[in-house]
C-alpha cells in the first residue's frame, strides 16, 4: 500500500450484520424537519419547481398532509406561508393583513 494512503479496514464492512454493528450515524424520520408551504384558497397543490417533491398546499390539503406524515414518523415541520405575488407590495403589507396566509395563532 502506498504511504500516503491511509489503512481503510474494509474487513469490518464485508456483512450487512457488521455494518448494522459498527455504524456510527442512525437517522430516522423523527430527526427531520419537513418544510411546508401553505398557500391561499382550497384543494390547491402546486410543485415548487426548484425542490422536487415539495408542494404548496392549501390549508385543507396540508391538514391531510400533516396527518400522513405524522403517521409515518415525522414529527416536525416547517410552516412557511405562500404570498401571492399580485399581493405583495414594497411595504409588506400583506404579511400585516388580518387575513393573511398564516395567522398569529398558528405562528406562536
Amino acid at each position: 500500500m502506498s504511504p500516503e494512503l491511509p489503512i481503510r479496514l474494509r474487513r469490518l464492512r464485508l456483512s450487512a450484520q457488521m455494518r448494522v454493528m459498527l455504524q456510527q450515524t442512525k437517522l430516522h424520520r423523527s430527526d427531520l424537519i419537513l418544510p411546508l408551504f401553505v398557500c391561499e384558497g382550497t384543494n390547491q397543490k402546486r410543485e415548487v419547481p426548484s425542490m422536487p417533491g415539495v408542494h404548496q398546499m392549501s390549508v385543507d390539503v396540508a391538514t391531510q398532509w400533516l396527518t400522513k406524515r405524522a403517521e409515518e414518523g415525522f414529527k416536525a415541520f416547517l410552516v412557511f406561508g405562500v404570498i401571492e405575488r399580485k399581493a405583495k407590495d414594497a411595504a409588506g403589507s400583506a404579511a400585516l393583513a388580518v387575513r393573511r396566509v398564516l395567522p398569529w395563532q398558528a405562528i406562536y
